[in-house]
């Protein structure tokens, strides 16, 4: 069936849903999760477990749930007429790059609230059950209380137990099932979205496509820090972003161009009849 694996209380203990998580995922990608995912899996399960028990009512929970076939949220916890998004970390020092970027023991990751904003405005906007549910969103750091957004962030199990308790009466099998078996579909095209949003795009792309439930995901998140940060050295380098169709090579080229602008570089975005584009970024200032 694959992913989400789905938690109905009472939870069993930690190693097996970690295994489930394990089997589900081996039947959508056709391969094993690595170590890393492994051992977060359970981390992240330990910590939220422990709120969710605390919370009095017996949620459902969606594990590892799909947003677009790009990533997958945390957990999506289920009440009758909301739903709750929360992306667990466990680092210990996370340290803010720049709206979406944050660095952990020298590695470059997408930052939790940007993360997170982008899983809730694509629910919000684009899935097909956003008329019965409300949906909303917490970062729950359980490795640190230093890392700090204007975004719903909690750092103990108590508060997270608090947030979870106001979805209000739990969802059922029908909740579930309306989750599950709707649809996350585009609604709008990003021709139109650019129109709409020119002059402020200049200003700030990734939060504004972010908003409007274009943001990007973790990979595309490196893709776009890579390039910004090679124009910042001014050095002569080309990159290939290479996807099939419908993986977001489009979307990532135009926040590029306008993250470039937003930065007093020269931009210009080629785009032929056959949905290629080639970008070349150099290091002399002023240009992309």
């Amino acid at each position: 069936m694959g992913l989400p694996l789905v938690l109905k209380p009472p939870y069993i203990y930690v190693g097996a849903i970690v295994g489930g998580l394990r089997r589900e995922y081996r039947s959508m990608y056709y391969g094993d999760p690595t170590p890393e995912q492994l051992s977060a899996w359970r981390s992240s399960l330990d910590a939220f477990l422990s709120a969710i028990h605390q919370a009095g009512e017996p949620y459902p929970v969606l594990a590892e749930y799909p947003i677009l076939d790009l990533e997958r949220a945390d957990f999506l916890v289920v009440g009758r007429r909301r739903a709750l998004v929360a992306e667990c970390k466990g680092w210990s020092n996370p340290k803010r790059i720049n709206d979406f970027s944050v660095e952990v023991n020298g590695e470059l990751f997408a930052d939790p609230c940007y993360q997170l904003r982008n899983y809730v405005n694509k629910l919000r906007y684009f899935h097909s059950a956003a008329s019965k549910f409300e949906f909303d969103g917490v970062v729950y750091t359980y490795g640190t209380h230093t890392y700090h957004d204007d975004c719903p962030v909690v750092s103990d199990p108590e508060e997270l137990a608090q947030k979870l308790s106001g979805l209000g009466e739990a969802g059922g099998d029908g909740e579930v099932r309306d989750i599950l078996e709707g649809k996350l579909a585009i609604n709008e095209s990003l021709v139109k979205l650019v129109e709409k949003h020119k002059y402020e795009l200049v200003q700030g792309a990734a939060k504004i496509l972010l908003e409007e439930g274009y943001g990007l995901s973790g990979e595309q998140l490196q893709v776009v820090e890579r390039v910004l940060i090679s124009l910042e050295r001014r050095e002569r380098r080309s990159f290939l972003v290479k996807g099939i169709s419908g993986s977001g090579k489009t979307l990532v080229a135009l926040t590029l161009l306008f993250e470039a602008l937003s930065r007093g570089y020269k931009a210009l975005l080629g785009y032929n009849e056959q949905q290629t584009t080639q970008h070349n970024t150099h290091g002399s200032q002023n240009e992309c």
